[in-house]
């Protein structure tokens, strides 16, 4: 049926596109999600972070580099722990491309972040807000921009572990917990980069 087929694309998308193909697609993902990102000033400054109502107002370049960074740091980690599990089963290039394409649902989340209001209401509530005036409807717009975000990580997540385990021929859990000590790890690792880079 269509709609079974859709739902195996949508969370395992690695039986249909990988290798070459799924690189491609994944990076040209990965340069629109900067894109919108720096349109609607927002950040995804880490492996997990993204940050709305940005005041640093940084340009694409910036935004292109947090994304490579923290799909690229991940990839290296989940490559480690993969080796460190299985030995020489681990197909690096397999594991960088569907990483790549792993973090499609950022785009959704970049999108989410231009919901009319959503970033003013941001620059009002989150902490070192500014004074300015807000509509009832931004808090709505804003509401939904988190539960957005919130979807589209877990679905990343969830495509990042299905990589992990197609890549490097790895289940159990031993590759959870490896997983999650990549997953850890990377993020506290992008921070500090980002802060030394940009």
């Amino acid at each position: 049926m269509p709609g079974k087929n859709i739902c195996r694309l949508l969370l395992n998308p690695f039986n249909y596109l990988s290798g070459v193909r799924a690189l491609a697609s994944g990076l040209s993902i990965l340069i629109a999600t900067a894109l919108i990102a720096a349109l609607g000033q927002c950040r995804f400054d880490g492996v997990l972070g993204f940050h709305l109502g940005s005041t640093d107002h940084v340009g694409f370049g910036i935004n292109l580099i947090e994304v490579l960074v923290a799909w690229l740091l991940m990839s290296s980690l989940l490559f480690a722990g993969g080796r460190l599990i299985t030995g020489s089963r681990v197909r690096p290039f397999e594991l960088f491309a569907t990483q790549a394409l792993a973090r499609g649902p950022l785009l959704f989340t970049a999108l989410a972040g231009m919901f009319p209001g959503s970033h003013r209401y941001a620059l009002k509530v989150l902490p070192g807000g500014e004074e300015i005036a807000v509509l009832p409807a931004d808090a709505v717009f804003y509401c939904l921009t988190l539960a957005v975000v919130i979807l589209m990580l877990i679905w990343m997540v969830a495509l990042q572990y299905r990589s992990f385990k197609f890549s490097c021929e790895v289940s159990g859990p031993k590759a959870l917990g490896m997983f999650a000590i990549a997953l850890v790890t990377g993020e506290a690792i992008s921070l500090l980069l980002l802060i030394a880079l940009v």
